[in-house]
């Protein structure tokens, strides 16, 4: 009988093929089955397979997600972003990292010219609004937007005033498309 209430690491037998099928973070070799992540085991006495939910599981896109992105990337018609993090999460998002937010998604007023309201190197709170075949992001709404920028002339952090954004360096005036907290933006990961 199986210890059904542990942690398990990576090739640690959990089982028999007789006891268990192989569930999710687990593998079936020679008849046993082994854990390949570490994590709590777990066993689903209806179905009898046995699987391996991980401690601290991979970050994975779920459309609804609010992320912080990089803008690296400015077309006529879309920004192209690099994602940095999930709001809530401390880990490195899996899988596809790159992320576009379409013209038509980046304000709920009209947008002519992209340079207007975004600036490459700006940091962007945005919201996923599709992960396959590719990542598309909004930042349409009130809270979402650029939330932190740079002078265009001599790369210093800009300040808000009134609706625009002033270098306090050399009195450069610029406009975003700014979140509703820019600023004072604080960007929750887990544990913070």
């Amino acid at each position: 009988m199986t210890d059904r209430n542990r942690i398990v690491t990576p090739g640690e037998r959990i089982g028999t093929s007789e006891e268990f099928l192989p569930g999710e973070g687990t593998y079936e070799d020679s008849g046993g089955i082994f854990a390949s992540v570490p994590g709590h085991l777990f066993v689903n006495d209806e179905d009898m397979t046995a699987s391996v939910r991980t401690i601290n599981p991979p970050v994975k896109l779920r459309k609804g997600d609010h992320v912080l992105a990089e803008a690296v990337g400015l077309y006529e018609g879309m920004v192209l972003t690099n994602l940095l993090a999930v709001d809530g999460n401390e880990r490195e998002i899996t899988g596809e990292t790159s992320a576009t937010i379409h013209i038509s998604k980046i304000d709920r007023k009209f947008v002519s010219d992209i340079k207007q309201v975004f600036r490459l190197g700006d940091i962007v709170r945005a919201e996923v609004i599709q992960v396959d075949p590719s990542v598309q992001l909004v930042t349409n709404y009130p809270h979402l937007g650029v939330i932190k920028a740079l002078c265009v002339e001599c790369r210093t952090g800009l300040e808000r005033k009134g609706g625009g954004l002033i270098c306090p360096n050399c009195g450069n005036k610029e406009t975003r498309k700014m979140a509703d907290d820019y600023g004072n933006a604080h960007f929750r990961r887990n544990g913070e």
